[in-house]
Order: C-alpha cells, then sequence, then structure tokens
C-alpha cells in the first residue's frame, strides 16, 4: 500500500472556476477506480466529493458522483451529482492531471488548473485522526536532492513575467514534449501506463525518448495503490452542483468561524505588527515598503518583486551558533520577530527551498538579548548563495552582482556571513569575493566563527538591480554611481585578468573581411555539450577563419577552474555562443570586445536580449544578435513543417514555461546557415572597428 502526500508548488489559474485557500487531501485506487477528494476545515467540517476514475496513458479523468457535506456537529449531508456512463469523456478532454513524474518515492503531474502538485510518500502511522502536521514534518524533504531537480524542470522561468502555468487544455497536451530523467542521482524505472490495465517495463535507463518518467507497479501493488496529496488550492465548478455546494458550504463556514473564534480574534494592532519593523520608531507601509523614521536604525524593504533587504543599524548581534538568528537592541522597540530568506529570488519557490531563513527579532532590553562573545566595528551583510547555485548565470545574476551592489559602499571593509555555499563554490569566485571583503568569509553552515557577533550595522539580503547588470539609476545611495563596467573591470583585477581593452581593426575590404593587420582578431566559440548545441562546429570555425579571426573553441565545466577558462576568455575579442549560462562568461572580456549571440528557435529574442544583450551592452560590450531561422534548428528535422512548435512558438510559450523548456531549450540544437551566420561574424569585426 503506497500512501501519499504533498502540496501543490505552483499556483495555476482556471478560465471556468476559483481556488479556495484551503487544504485538500486526495486518495484514489487505481485498480478499483475510484477517486476520493476531501476538503478538511479542521473542527469545522469538511467537504468529501467520491467519483469514478479512468486512465488514458499519462491523463488521470474522473466524474465526481456524490459530495457529502459536513458542518460542525451536522451531516454528513449526501448530495448526488449525477454522472452517467458518458461522464468521463469531458473530463479526458479536460483532464485533472497529467503526470509528469512518478517512481517510489515521488509524484509530480499538473493539475486541471494550471498548477504543478507534488507528492511525496509518507508511513502510514504519520496519518492519525489529528491529521498530519505539515510545519512540523512535512512529507517532502527540502534536502531531497532529486525532488528539488524535478521541481526545478516544472518550475517557471525566473524572467517571465507570467507567473501561473497556462491550463490543461486537452488530452493531447505536450504530445511531443520529451522529458530527460532529471536526475541521474536516482535509480529510475521508466515504463509508459497503458490506457489503465497494467504498467508495463520499458527499461532501466535514462533516455529522452519517452515523454514521461514514471513508476513500474506491480499489479498486485496496484489493487492499493493510494495517493493523498495535500494541496494549497481546490478547484470548484466541476458541475453546477459543486459550485452551489461549495458557495453554501463556505457561507456557513464563515458563519461557524465567526460564532465559535469572534472572542479569540486577534486585534488589528497585533496584526499590523506582523508587516511592521518598529511600530516605536513610528514604521510605516508605503507599497509594500517598510521605512522607519528613528534615525534609519531599522529599515526594512520588501517592496520589490526581487528581494527582501533588512538595514540594520546600532547593537545587532548574530548567534552564529544558531546561524539563522538576529537580534535587534534598541530602546524604543517592542519585543517581536519576523522572517526571511536573503536571497534575491524571493517568488520563485523553487529556488527558496534551496536557501536557509533568517529570524529577526528586535527588543528594547539589551539583558534581554545574547551577550556579544566578539564585537566588530565594521558592518556584516547576510546573504544565501543557495537557489540554482552553480548555474553561472545565476551564480551572477542572483549573487555576484547583487552582493557587489550592496557592498561597494563599504569599500571592502564588511563582513560576509553566508549560508547554503558549497565549498567548492567560494573556492571558485573567491578571488572576486577577496575584492568585495577583505576580511575572511564566515560560513555560517560550518560555523567558521561561533559565539555572539556584534555589528554596527548589518544588512540582510542582497540588493537587485536587474538580470546580470546594474542600474546606475538605483545606485547614487550605495556609494556613487558605478555601472555594470565598474563591476566588470573589478572582476579582471580579482582574477589577474590583463587585457583591459580589445583589438581595434583599421582596414577591410569589401567582404567584411580583415585586409591589413598587425593581430588577427580571437573569436572564442562557446561549445556546449547537452543542449543547445553547435552541430556543425567545424563549418563554423572555417567561416570564421576565412573572415580573418584566429578561432578558439572552448566550453566550461561546473567544477572547472575559472579562472583559467577567464584568461581564455579575457585573450579573446569576439564570443560566440548559443542562449545559455555559458555566455556569462561575456564578464571577462575586455572592453570593446563583442558578443555574438545565437538565438535559437522558440521566440526568445526578448528573453536573450535581457539576460546577455542588455548586460553587455552596460558593460561597454558591442553586442549582435542571432536569430536562427527554422531551418537550423534541429526541431525541423523531428517535427513536420506545420508542427506548432515550428510554425507557432508563441503558442506553445502560452502553455507554460515546461513546454518552452520541453520544446526549445532541452531538445533543441543548432545547425548554422554559416553562409547566413557570415553577416553576423562581419558585423562583429565592424564594431571592433569603432
Amino acid at each position: 500500500m503506497f500512501d501519499w502526500l504533498g502540496e501543490n508548488v505552483l499556483q495555476g489559474r482556471l478560465e471556468k472556476g476559483q481556488y479556495f485557500p484551503l487544504t485538500a487531501v486526495q486518495r484514489f485506487d487505481a485498480a478499483g477506480k475510484r477517486i476520493e477528494n476531501g476538503v478538511y476545515l479542521g473542527p469545522i467540517g469538511c467537504l468529501t466529493f467520491e467519483g469514478r476514475l479512468s486512465w488514458k496513458k499519462k491523463i488521470l479523468a474522473f466524474i465526481f458522483e456524490r459530495v457529502r457535506v459536513k458542518i460542525g456537529p451536522f451531516g454528513p449531508l449526501e448530495i448526488g451529482l449525477g454522472g452517467g456512463d458518458d461522464g468521463r469523456e469531458p473530463s479526458t478532454k479536460d483532464p485533472f492531471f497529467v503526470w509528469f513524474y512518478v517512481d517510489e518515492e515521488i509524484a509530480v503531474a499538473q493539475g486541471r488548473g494550471g498548477g504543478v502538485a507534488y507528492w511525496c510518500r509518507s508511513r502510514a502511522d504519520e496519518l492519525g485522526q489529528g491529521g498530519f502536521d505539515y510545519e512540523q514534518n512535512p512529507p517532502c524533504s527540502s534536502d531531497n536532492v532529486l525532488l528539488n531537480d524535478l521541481l526545478e524542470l516544472c518550475s517557471l522561468h525566473p524572467n517571465t513575467k507570467q507567473k501561473t502555468v497556462a491550463p490543461v487544455q486537452s488530452a493531447d497536451l505536450y504530445p511531443d514534449m520529451v522529458h530527460p530523467c532529471p536526475s541521474s542521482r536516482a535509480h529510475l524505472i521508466l515504463s509508459r501506463y497503458q490506457d489503465g490495465e497494467e504498467y508495463k517495463h520499458s527499461n532501466n535507463q535514462c533516455t529522452t525518448l519517452l515523454p514521461f518518467c514514471e513508476l513500474a507497479v506491480d499489479e498486485e501493488q496496484t489493487s492499493q495503490l493510494h495517493y493523498m496529496a495535500a494541496e494549497k488550492k481546490f478547484v470548484s465548478s466541476f458541475t453546477v452542483r459543486v459550485g452551489i455546494v461549495l458557495f453554501a458550504g463556505c457561507i456557513l463556514v464563515l458563519i461557524t468561524l465567526v460564532t465559535m473564534f469572534i472572542h479569540h480574534a486577534v486585534p488589528l494592532q497585533t496584526l499590523t505588527l506582523l508587516f511592521s519593523v518598529d511600530p516605536a520608531a513610528s514604521s510605516v507601509i508605503l507599497e509594500g515598503k517598510i521605512r522607519s523614521h528613528n534615525s534609519g536604525r531599522l529599515l526594512c524593504d520588501f517592496s520589490s518583486s526581487r528581494s527582501d533587504v533588512c538595514k540594520l543599524k546600532g547593537d545587532v548581534r548574530i548567534i552564529l551558533t544558531n546561524a539563522s538568528v538576529v537580534v535587534v537592541v534598541h530602546p524604543s522597540a517592542k519585543q517581536q520577530s519576523w522572517r526571511m530568506k536573503p536571497h534575491p529570488r524571493k517568488n520563485d519557490r523553487h529556488a527558496l527551498a534551496r536557501v536557509t531563513e533568517v529570524s529577526v527579532t528586535s527588543t528594547p532590553v539589551a539583558e534581554l538579548a545574547p551577550e556579544c562573545t566578539v564585537k566588530h566595528a565594521a558592518a556584516a551583510v547576510v546573504f544565501s548563495v543557495g537557489g540554482y547555485a552553480g548555474n553561472m548565470f545565476h551564480d551572477f545574476t542572483d549573487v555576484l552582482v547583487p552582493l557587489y551592489i550592496t557592498t561597494r559602499r563599504f569599500a571592502s571593509d564588511v563582513h560576509l556571513l553566508v549560508s547554503d555555499a558549497q565549498p567548492w563554490w567560494l573556492n571558485k569566485y573567491r578571488p572576486l569575493l577577496r575584492e568585495l571583503s577583505r576580511r575572511d568569509i564566515v560560513d555560517m553552515d560550518r560555523r567558521s566563527l561561533d559565539g555572539v557577533h556584534c555589528y554596527p550595522h548589518v544588512i540582510i539580503g542582497l540588493d537587485f538591480h536587474k538580470e546580470m547588470s546594474v542600474d546606475v539609476a538605483n545606485n547614487i545611495a550605495g556609494g556613487g554611481r558605478y555601472n555594470m563596467a565598474d563591476f566588470a573591470h573589478l572582476l579582471r583585477r580579482s582574477y589577474g585578468l590583463t587585457r583591459d581593452t580589445a583589438i581595434r581593426l583599421r582596414d577591410d575590404d569589401n567582404n567584411g573581411a580583415v585586409k591589413e593587420k598587425k593581430k588577427a582578431p580571437r573569436l572564442l566559440i562557446i561549445s556546449r555539450r547537452a543542449t543547445r548545441t553547435f552541430t556543425n562546429v567545424g563549418a563554423i570555425v572555417r567561416t570564421a577563419a576565412a573572415l580573418g579571426y584566429e578561432v578558439v573553441v572552448g566550453e566550461t565545466e561546473l567544477h572547472s577552474d575559472l579562472g583559467a577558462f577567464a584568461r581564455v576568455v579575457n585573450s579573446c575579442d569576439v564570443l560566440v555562443g548559443v542562449h545559455g549560462a555559458g555566455l556569462s562568461n561575456l564578464v571577462f572580456l575586455p572592453a570593446r570586445a563583442v558578443v555574438v549571440q545565437v538565438v535559437p528557435l522558440g521566440g526568445l529574442e526578448a528573453m536573450a536580449r535581457e539576460d546577455f544583450g542588455a548586460p553587455a551592452i552596460d558593460m561597454g560590450l558591442g553586442y549582435v544578435q542571432y536569430d536562427i531561422a527554422v531551418d537550423e534548428s534541429t526541431l525541423a528535422r523531428r517535427y513536420p513543417r506545420d508542427h506548432r512548435v515550428l510554425r507557432d512558438p508563441a503558442a506553445v510559450r502560452r502553455d507554460g514555461w515546461l513546454a518552452l523548456r520541453s520544446a526549445y531549450l532541452v531538445g533543441q540544437n543548432v545547425t548554422l546557415d554559416v553562409a547566413r551566420f557570415r553577416a553576423a561574424l562581419s558585423r562583429a569585426l565592424q564594431l571592433l572597428r569603432h
């Protein structure tokens, strides 16, 4: 018997129906083909729906036949919902779940409303009458490596403005999408579930041929297969009757709540404290931004869509033996506390799952705070490297550039207190970190220091401007005017890179090739191994060489010697690469060099320009964007010409980030038309001339 618990991790939307902020539990029996959906309201009551289900490969279709309503001591009242023999077909066209991944411990699916839910296996003894304590004993551990990989697979792209996944429209959802096995660190059994009768084994190795990874279950186990999924949403309007029942139930619940808890209501001023950092100092809330009128001693800004930042001045004590606790002593403060995650992806739940939470407490009585064991004269910055650490684009966008923005005002006289940082990550970027702070880095996870350390000024969180760059208009208050070119100069200095300026060309012929030169411009092609690779690197090299370039082909790896590769990049005048993290190496180019970004098929032009085009220009680099034609994508050999993947990328993008990622980022390589691409290389030569 498999008992499962979980929670939805991405909120979806539904054109017909609404979400309710309640806890829902689902059970379904694959062999008995029955489904039960319960919405539990603690001691107040519950709603339970029951019906039949059927399987259509990776589609779960269902029809609810009856609902039971229980309010307080009354009920349950049973109401029939109908549901004839033809009831399954509409559900199949508008499915309740589409499975992305299932194995012995974890299941991931997209719901009818577009939400992505996950389930984790739990012990039967955890399912007592009192329910499951999700806060104290979450079924899905945040340190589950495979689960984190899966959630990243299902996550929304951080640059996407849309914060929801598009609703499922039909049973042929993403018919051609390909999912590689998300993690090689777990043993996966792959199979296809054939028309709801049995699981059939496929093979036991990861492959990109199957549309999704599933669990192979013995037929004996199938008869007892139960899933329980706790979601923070409940979809109404399955039928008109269900909607009426829910509406009536909510009215009854509201009346019951008022009756039962009116004498225990929390005063309004107490609720205000949840948002106020220092009410005694006349803190006010303005568009989500918390300001303090007490000489700026406590200032927290929660208004940014990317990062929460608290700037604390005075007597600030950090308990390094319990690295998540910060205590602020101020005579006018009230005893209160709040929590925050110091990482610039505040709305990305998957990134924040890898970020350690910091608890901040203010108190007016110094004796109530832990006694200082070490006092420092310099300020401190508390931040997390978590999130998507290891991806070079995210390393710079989410950590290193925001850290530069935050610490520049201190002129290196600042303590860096970091959490969620692997030793290899700290070693990889240590040259830059030493430029940002001349003091030893405090690894809060590994207790490189202990005791209670006191600082006159502490910043929790990092200031964020934009993707991998600095917004000059926002930095006046943070240490004078500076820009991304200043960051690049500091980075080159920290890694000992000697070239500050790219080659200057003077003469050329009518074809754009170099005619007279003392030294050929050096061109680096960033080679990718897994996805979005160049399939005809040799032809690209020959074309570039014919134009007068000295060509170098290089690739980076997660734990590679960044300093060595930075020297290679710095020796070049032009950087060529397909859209991806490898282009982040542009930060090591000398000023006036040129970046040529090859944008694959998929309507990625705007995102590509924001991620790498704008930062390159901000650094003082030339920028050329080459948008490939359909025939230059390997997708043209996989799909017929009239397929929506080739014909209408915008429609695929509307299906959500997961569909876009599967179609265009994971499953696509590039075969450049070198005759067409020659113009982009010639344009790069022209930019080297100015």
